[in-house]
């Protein structure tokens, strides 16, 4: 009963080669629909959102926003708290003070957003028209509300 799916295959006469070219194109199929996320796991996501919205990695404001969004992403909170919160975290991780934190962020952003790309256009379309770029915390709010969807569910433990 466990591989009655298999057991018919066989029945109608599949082989076991022919068996083994349904799987491996039924894993093509599954890789191609969620464009390899289970390989690339969140760092390689967030890491690609950033760099889809225009940030460079030569920026060391840019590793800080990755750090803050992985550690949301980590901790599954969704509210975010930065100058009591993961700045304390980023600031004892990079040993780095607040304002430079701050200055280093702020610097990367506005940097990527001088030529916003097609993502950034997408995500921050109205901060964009009005603004030219997002300020700190909506950067973060919005980029981790578009990483999550690009990942898949996380199951409650």
């Amino acid at each position: 009963m466990k591989y009655r799916r298999l057991t018919t295959l066989r029945n109608l006469g599949w082989t076991r080669k022919e068996i083994l070219e349904l799987f491996d194109e039924m894993l093509d199929i599954v890789f191609e629909e969620s464009p390899q996320v289970a390989i690339k796991g969140r760092e390689g996501v967030v890491k690609e959102t950033l760099e889809g919205l225009g940030l460079s990695f030569r920026n060391d404001g840019t590793k800080y926003l990755q750090d803050i969004i992985l550690y949301y992403l980590e901790n599954r909170e969704m509210k975010v708290s930065l100058r009591m919160g993961v700045y304390l975290v980023i600031e004892d991780k990079w040993i780095i003070s607040y304002e430079e934190l701050r200055w280093s962020i702020r610097y990367a952003i506005q940097k990527a957003f001088q030529k916003p790309t097609e993502l950034a256009k997408e995500i921050f379309e109205e901060t964009i028209n009005q603004k030219g770029y997002p300020e700190i915390k909506q950067f973060i709010v919005k980029t981790l509300e578009y990483v999550q969807k690009m990942l898949p569910p996380v199951e409650e433990e």
